[in-house]
């Protein structure tokens, strides 16, 4: 269902009490919509068409009809929402992996490396919600989602949260023998940067 419909008959039915609420595409022929999936904590769930204007009345036992209207999207506008999302999130996470294999954004060569490796953390984390993101989109445009499709989502999550866990670990541990090399090599008088 739409979620501006959704909306109007969440913020509807409140103001007017409604006990019976009706839904209708010619303002002629309703429907009534107010026991439909009453289990389901997210609400009404109408098969709505998309660019149809429909009608919405509402009252309880002792008042008369309160009525409001609103139009569906088309066809395609969810869709491609989630498509400029997901390449946006998608230019994000390519401009992160290319800082990430940029030296030099800092003087200090540590904060260089642990900045570096928080963008690619960053990267993999985005790649992971982009991927949960287009199978979103696959099931909002009405495509079903095969195996595949969720074997890819599946496959992100399981490489890239170890992949995550496994850069900081290794980030400490690189910090710890740079610092640790650098140390040695100022108390023997050698270079140190």
């Amino acid at each position: 269902m739409e979620w501006k419909l959704l909306i109007i008959l969440v913020l509807f039915v409140p103001f007017v009490y409604g006990v019976e609420i009706h839904y209708s595409e010619d303002n002629l022929t309703w429907v009534n919509i107010t026991n439909v999936d009453e289990a389901n904590s997210k609400g009404y769930q109408i098969n709505l068409k998309p660019s149809t204007l429909y009608y919405f009345r509402s009252r309880n036992e002792s008042s008369e009809w309160s009525y409001t209207s609103q139009r569906t999207k088309m066809d395609g506008e969810t869709v491609m929402a989630g498509l400029a999302i997901t390449v946006f999130i998608l230019g994000i996470t390519i401009a992160l992996f290319w800082l990430s294999a940029k030296k030099g954004l800092l003087d200090n060569k540590y904060s260089d490396f642990i900045v570096r490796r928080c963008f690619m953390v960053l990267g993999i984390f985005l790649m992971i919600l982009n991927s949960a993101i287009m199978a979103s989109i696959a099931s909002n445009a009405g495509l079903e989602l095969t195996d595949e499709m969720l074997f890819f989502v599946r496959m992100f999550s399981l490489a890239g949260y170890p992949a995550m866990v496994f850069l900081v670990l290794g980030t400490f541990i690189q910090l710890l023998k740079e610092w640790k090399m650098d140390k040695n090599k100022k108390r023997m008088g050698g270079d140190y940067e």
